[in-house]
């Protein structure tokens, strides 16, 4: 989740664009901020153990709220060509082929 983050700051201005012209989401600076630092703060409280119950509800919006947001999108739609920061990379460390996750981002599409 951080390097998610990291990716959204380093490239702040082409997260919103992507937002305001793909997904058609109104106030896309406002939401870039608040997916941005959602995670961001979200992601430290975690780490660290700090208002744990509070940050899960609070995560569990947020990805109730990104699942409707990709359910026609697809879930790899703003997957960063850089594999370091790309959201494939972990499942991929682990063994999960990407011939799996492309028939399942095909099936959520």
């Amino acid at each position: 989740m951080l390097a998610a983050v990291l990716y959204k700051l380093q490239y702040f201005d082409a997260t919103m664009t992507w937002l305001e012209q793909s997904l058609n989401l109104p106030s896309p600076e406002l939401m870039t901020y608040l997916v941005t630092y959602t995670k961001l703060i979200g992601s430290f409280l975690l780490l660290f153990g700090l208002a744990v119950h509070w940050v899960s509800i609070l995560l569990m919006v947020f990805i109730v709220v990104a699942t409707t947001v990709h359910w026609d999108s697809g879930w790899f739609a703003i997957a960063p060509s850089n594999p370091i920061t790309s959201a494939a990379k972990p499942l991929a460390d682990i063994g999960v082929p990407m011939v799996y996750l492309m028939s399942m981002a095909t099936m959520a599409g």
